[in-house]
């Protein structure tokens, strides 16, 4: 030892890590112990009860047992209690019998210290272990009642034996064997089958028992009940008050997957949240059934395996969350493993339960917490809590109440005592009538809030008389229900927050005077529409003025320029006699605070209006302008004057409203009204001059006549305002023999729309002499499109049709494929994929082939013959193929005005443009392109 620090000697060094890896397999082998402690303890206790023995003898006999049969003591055990009590995948044959309930050979107790005699036919049988079970008692004791697991063991001996005494011996007689030696068996296979995953239940149960985290739930209920049966992987999602899935404890699940989907959303269509949502199992058998049902669900999936299987998991009379196990290989449940995975998913939950929480975000259960109802009980309005009622398919039948807080009062006049533990249908029989139950159940069902409408009218029979009343009601998914609340609103009430609402809408504020008063009582809003701040705008305690609503005709025209000083009506005394300040009450205003605010050039209007009612004449208007931050507001006033009998004046009461929107927008109108005027004459030029360029444009010269190839073109501009728009088409020979086909659509109408046109059909021109394929086209010209930065995209068809040979190559960018009219059919083309032109430089655009025989005819239209308002696109295409299809004579302009008139050409709203070609398999001189009467429009 030097240095303070410890030297081991090198020949101590393997003594110590022989002491450490005992020391260490010990502690695993007490954490085995501990994990299967309950079961062995259940175990023993039955065999107390059934055969009168003492503890010990009870577990001499399960050692015994286990020797014998060459099994674990826990298996042994865990077999033992199934048979009493049994998970419901063991309690029915596959067959669909009852499980046999008596055993017809002998039972006998052997330990080292006793022998039992044998037990008469009869005798309440044991789980199938392979060996005998023992349920008889000792000779001279009788069976005593199973004592629950956790009781205290008695030790119970003979009458005849005292305590500390070995009990006598008693040689068991022989078990009567079948003819080859063989103990007759007393189930079949299937039963087994069962009995075996009753085991593991209680295996799986008891390791549960002492699991201190969710992770350790999840490996314990692995290793014990879920390895057996080929799994690989699971997970336990627990359900959050807002719907969604939170990842509690996983298995055989990599940390990013766990990382990525430790919340799920409610929405989010997994078999986690099916399960959870419909209540029942749902199981996938491989990938491509799960691809199949969740197209939306991209990357890997939070469970591996090939078969998943996700089971509701409900714990505390409530649906807790779900589990999902994995498959590696695809997996077909046996009888029993339903109900056998459906008992451990209960079983985890209540485990989870009884987990210590390690935050408040960990709490399952906030429904039930004390400190989660204290808060309910704090506030105003009444609160229910709501679970969801599912039949067996797993719907919501009814909403039960599970807690209604302090302030809860209904209709009938009950409290939350009388509501808790009872469904809503039961309380609330109006709701249920009027459709208000079935719009809460399907927002319990689908997990979304809802918001009823304000101040709806709820009618219930209470003591055979009907009441009503108008209420607005909210609720908001929590855990496997919802949160209720409503708030009533009474006549008074509903019509004031109304006229407040229409007086903040219509920017409206309300005023009054009487003679003798110094202010006017307003509003709050007055104030602010004359600029003023709430309190503001009175006249100064030393300099009252004379309280007229005219302002005195204070000198100079400037309405005695009030200081808003808050100086009070009372001189200053403070005692709140007259009115106050606050949002909706009245307000005091000095009138000649007001008349400063208006524009110098209104007053002397003001004065007039004033005038007026103080002479108490009838309705008058006055509409000004006043000073406000953004330059002059307009208002517009309405006063009354109230007479007595005898000519007295008595109030005068009117309204203040801000109609500078109602101005501005006149103001706007007017001048869009000329600047449209103006746009109308442009637009006429524009028109003009965009018809004559696609006039132009279309009567173009299309190229020498093809040899073999007949043609016909159409185009019409959409039928409203005649606005012409980029629709186009192209035909030309090329060098080698080919000829160019093309129908394109740029975005947009007017001038814009025909120039892009015109450069997009010279571009493609220009780039079809170079021999490129129609896909290579398409490429280059979405390059040009997108390195222009154009404020257009474009849809285009293109082929190269090769009259000699009827080989025609094509490709699109967004467009609608041609039609081919056979001798016998009429198809489109099946389209290669094909990105409109001008969205991304990435784009490619594939070529496809199709050949032509001679007399076959090919159709290439835009969107504008097959599009209508209403109607899908599919609808027009099919409506296209039947009209081709009606036409059976071989002309071409026949065929296109055939097909206008099918299709109610022109568009009401876009452009439409056709080109059909021929091929004649002529050997001479091929037909010009024929042209409509009067021109291509």
């Amino acid at each position: 030892m030097g240095g303070g620090h410890a030297v081991v000697d090198g020949g101590e060094q393997p003594g110590l890590e022989a002491a450490v890896d005992r020391l260490r397999t010990e502690l695993e082998g007490l954490r085995t112990a501990m994990r299967t402690r309950a079961v062995i303890e259940q175990a023993k206790g039955l065999l107390v009860g059934r055969l009168g023995c003492a503890p010990d003898q009870a577990f001499q006999e399960l050692v015994r047992r286990s020797q014998q049969e060459n099994r674990k003591l826990a298996q042994i055990a865990a077999d033992l209690v199934a048979e009493a009590a049994p998970t419901p995948a063991a309690r029915v044959t596959p067959a669909g019998r009852e499980a046999p309930a008596t055993l017809e050979t002998p039972v006998t107790l052997e330990t080292p210290v006793t022998r039992g005699t044998p037990v008469t036919r009869g005798t309440p049988a044991v789980p199938p272990t392979g060996a005998r079970p023992a349920h008889a008692p000792l000779p001279g004791t009788r069976p005593t009642e199973v004592p629950p697991p956790d009781a205290p063991h008695t030790e119970v001996r003979p009458p005849d034996v005292a305590p500390g005494e070995a009990a006598p011996v008693h040689e068991p007689p022989e078990q009567p064997r079948g003819p080859g030696g063989e103990i007759p068996a007393v189930r079949d296979r299937g039963a087994d089958e069962l009995a075996a995953l009753a085991t593991r239940f209680h295996l799986a149960a008891a390791a549960l028992a002492t699991a201190p985290g969710p992770d350790e739930l999840a490996e314990r209920l692995y290793r014990a009940a879920l390895a057996p049966l080929g799994a690989q992987a699971l997970v336990l999602a627990v359900r959050e008050p807002d719907g969604a899935l939170r990842l509690a404890g996983a298995y055989g699940v990599t940390a990013s997957q766990r990382s990525q989907w430790q919340r799920i959303p409610p929405h989010t269509r997994v078999p986690l949240t099916e399960a959870v949502r419909t209540g029942r199992r749902v199981w996938v058998a491989d990938r491509r059934e799960f691809a199949a049902r969740y197209p939306d669900l991209s990357g890997e999936d939070l469970v591996p395996g090939t078969t998943v299987c996700a089971l509701p998991m409900h714990g505390g009379r409530r649906l807790l969350g779900a589990l999902k196990i994995g498959w590696a290989r695809r997996y077909q449940p046996g009888p029993g493993v339903d109900d056998h995975l459906a008992a451990l998913a209960d079983l985890a939950a209540d485990t989870l339960l009884r987990l210590p929480a390690a935050s408040p975000a960990d709490v399952l259960d906030p429904a039930g917490a004390p400190w989660f109802r204290a808060v309910l009980d704090g506030l105003l309005d009444p609160v229910l809590v709501l679970r969801s009622v599912r039949d067996p398919a797993g719907a919501v039948t009814d909403l039960l109440v599970e807690h209604a807080n302090a302030a809860t009062l209904d209709l009938a006049g009950r409290a939350a005592p009388d509501l808790r533990g009872r469904r809503l249908s039961e309380l609330y029989p109006g709701m249920v009538a009027s459709g208000a139950f079935d719009r809460l159940r399907a927002a319990a069902a689908d997990a979304v809030p809802y918001r009823g409408e304000e101040g709806q009218r709820h009618v219930e029979t209470v003591g055979g008389s009907a009441r009503a009343s108008a209420m607005t009601m909210h609720a908001t998914p929590f855990q496997d229900g919802l949160l209720l609340t409503w708030r009533t609103h009474d006549e008074r009430d509903r019509r004031l927050s109304q006229v407040s609402q229409a007086a903040r809408l219509a920017r409206l504020g309300t005023w009054e005077w009487r003679p003798g008063d110094r202010e006017l009582t307003c509003s709050a809003d007055v104030q602010a529409l004359f600029g003023a701040t709430t309190g503001a705008g009175r006249a100064e305690s030393g300099q009252a003025g004379s309280g007229r609503p005219d302002g005195g005709r204070p000198e100079g025209g400037q309405g005695g320029g009030g200081r808003a000083d808050g100086g009070r009506p009372d001189g200053g005394r403070g005692d709140g006699a007259r009115g106050g300040s606050g949002c909706g009450s009245a307000e005091r205003f000095d009138p000649r605070a007001a008349l400063a605010a208006v524009a110098p050039a209104d007053r002397d209007a003001v004065r007039a209006a004033a005038e007026e009612l103080l002479a108490g004449r009838g309705p008058v208007t006055a509409e000004f302008a006043v000073r406000s931050a953004d330059g002059y507001r307009s208002l517009r006033a309405l006063g009354e004057a109230t007479v007595a009998t005898d000519g007295r004046l008595l109030a005068l009461s009117g309204v203040v409203q801000d109609v500078t929107p109602w101005r501005r927008a006149e103001q706007a109108l007017n001048e869009t009204r000329d600047r449209l005027a103006d746009q109308q004459r442009r637009t006429g030029d524009e028109q003009r001059a965009v018809r004559s360029l696609q006039q132009a444009l279309m009567n173009a010269p299309v190229g020498r006549p093809v040899k073999g190839l007949e043609s016909a073109y159409r185009y019409l501009p959409a039928e409203r305002d005649g606005k012409v728009g980029g629709d186009w088409y192209e035909l030309l020979d090329l060098p080698d023999g080919t000829v160019l086909l093309a129908v394109g659509d740029v975005s947009g109408h007017g001038l814009a729309a025909a120039t892009a046109m015109s450069q997009l059909r010279y571009a493609l021109r220009g780039i079809a002499y170079d021999g490129a394929p129609p896909g290579r086209i398409l490429e280059r010209l979405n390059r040009i499109l997108c390195h222009q930065r154009a404020d257009h995209i474009a849809t285009l068809a293109v082929a190269r049709l090769d009259p000699r040979t009827g080989q025609l190559d094509w490709a699109r960018a967004g467009h609608l494929p041609p039609v081919v009219l056979s001798a016998d059919t009429v198809r489109t083309l099946t389209p290669p994929a094909g990105l409109i032109l001008g969205v991304t430089s990435r784009a490619r655009y594939p070529t496809a082939e199709h050949r032509l025989t001679p007399g076959d005819r090919l159709l290439f239209y835009t969107d504008g013959l097959v599009e209508r308002r209403g109607h899908d696109l599919g609808s027009g295409v099919e409506r296209l193929l039947r009209a081709c299809a009606d036409y059976r004579a071989p002309g071409l302009d026949g065929l296109l005005d055939h097909l206008l008139r099918r299709l109610d050409a022109p568009n009401q709203l876009d452009d439409t443009c056709l080109l059909a070609v021929r091929l004649t398999g002529e050997a001479g001189p091929a037909t010009a392109p024929a042209r409509p009467p009067g021109g291509a429009s």
